[in-house]
């Protein structure tokens, strides 16, 4: 028996160390077949919900390495789920207009429902607000106790919702439609520039915000919202945007499709998928945690924002070294070698033939050892480039030549 327990011991320090080893976009172990999941949101790093059909609530306490099935009074699809500002408090919000609500940490919970079926939900502790078909808003103002419908002025779909302040905030929707709250009773329309349907939309701050939707869309506000401009990078269906930190976005949809900007949605690049399902939600703790949740079961987490970089070796080398991309030329995928002799923070950095930065890989802490990079240029066009690896201590820049 006690042989049993320490095989069974080291085999669960392996896999827990496996997992955080992996870099990019890893799949979690989560029992959950069949299952589609359409929302993940998290506390903090440790602290996390997913929900989907069947009225399925998963939840994890440790950043996903165990997730726990938990008591769901529906069986409804649930589309949406939030925190709240503590640890005990969320609401998740689905197919018929259910609402449930959980005080102790989503061991119980309450249920209302309502007439159209919610798809996103905005919710602090006090103030919330859930929208959904028919141009449903639905607002609460004493923690979900009570909801009150409001006047959204259209009676298109409405998918998704972000709010910069509890009054402040942006719904979006099908055939382009966007509305906006200044004082969280009133919504009025804002011209998008598009009839795509948008299903995510991100607004962080006063005046910068994000959607996305069908057919690539990827549009950008600077000034509240009042005009959009459309960054054309991909094709198919993007169904979700968020913001990790400061000028990091990422965004996800159908067929496995993982997107990434460092530059505040300048530039975008594909990032790795282990998977080819629908992707429905994609939630950033950070700059670098964060989490994806899809069809089939799938729940993707990374601790290094997506960035394809792989360990090769945990020996401490002798110096830091940055080595030559292979292959060169390349076309249009090309890996790129670095030797850390110290825990220190470390950014990978590429520069076009006039010193412009187009693209930063990364920019995190490693731990001493050999790791590889992958630099994908499928969105830039043949010519010169330069990768710079820079830390603290240490830089060296080397010369690439991609040829399409």
């Amino acid at each position: 028996m006690k042989h049993f327990i320490c095989v069974f011991c080291f085999w669960l320090l392996t896999s827990i160390s496996a997992a955080y080893a992996q870099t990019g976009w890893v799949q979690q172990t989560v029992a959950a077949p069949g299952i589609d999941f359409y929302s993940v949101h998290f506390r903090n790093a440790s602290l996390g919900l997913a929900v989907g059909t069947n009225g399925t609530i998963m939840k994890t306490t440790n950043g996903g390495i165990v997730w726990v099935p938990k008591l769901s009074l529906t069986t409804n699809t649930l589309y949406s789920v939030k925190w709240s500002n503590n640890d005990n408090d969320a609401i998740a919000v689905g197919q018929g207009g259910i609402v449930l609500k959980t005080t102790n940490a989503v061991e119980l919970w309450t249920s209302q429902t309502f007439s159209n079926t919610l798809y996103s939900l905005y919710y602090s502790g006090t103030f919330g607000y859930a929208v959904g078909a028919n141009g449903t808003i639905l607002a609460t103002t004493n923690g979900g106790a009570n909801w009150t419908a409001l006047t959204s002025g259209t009676t298109e779909s409405l998918n998704c919702i972000s709010m910069a302040l509890d009054n402040y905030g942006l719904v979006a929707g099908a055939v382009g439609v966007i509305r906006k709250t200044i004082e969280g009773i009133a919504w009025t329309g804002l011209p998008s520039g598009t009839a795509s349907d948008l299903k995510g939309v991100t607004f962080p701050y006063f005046n910068t915000g994000w959607a996305c939707g069908s057919a690539g869309t990827i549009l950008k506000t600077t000034d509240a919202g009042l005009n959009w401009a459309r960054q054309n990078v991909t094709s198919g269906v993007l169904n979700s945007i968020h913001l990790g930190a400061f000028d990091k976005l990422w965004t996800v949809g159908n067929a496995g499709k993982i997107m990434n900007s460092t530059n505040a949605g300048t530039n975008w690049i594909d990032q790795t998928s282990p998977v080819t399902t629908n992707l429905n939600c994609v939630y950033m703790v950070d700059a670098t945690t964060g989490y994806i949740a899809g069809a089939s079961g799938i729940i993707l987490k990374t601790v290094n924002g997506g960035v394809g970089v792989r360990t090769i070796s945990s020996e401490v080398p002798g110096e830091f070294k940055l080595f030559s991309n292979y292959p060169n030329p390349f076309n249009p995928i090309t890996k790129i070698k670095f030797n850390v002799p110290k825990s220190e923070i470390i950014s990978l950095k590429i520069y076009d033939i006039n010193g412009k930065l187009v693209e930063e890989l990364f920019n995190n802490n490693f731990s001493a050892g050999s790791y590889e990079a992958e630099w994908n240029a499928k969105n830039f066009a043949s010519g010169i480039y330069f990768n710079k690896v820079e830390s603290a201590s240490f830089s060296d820049t080397k010369r690439m030549m991609l040829v399409k």
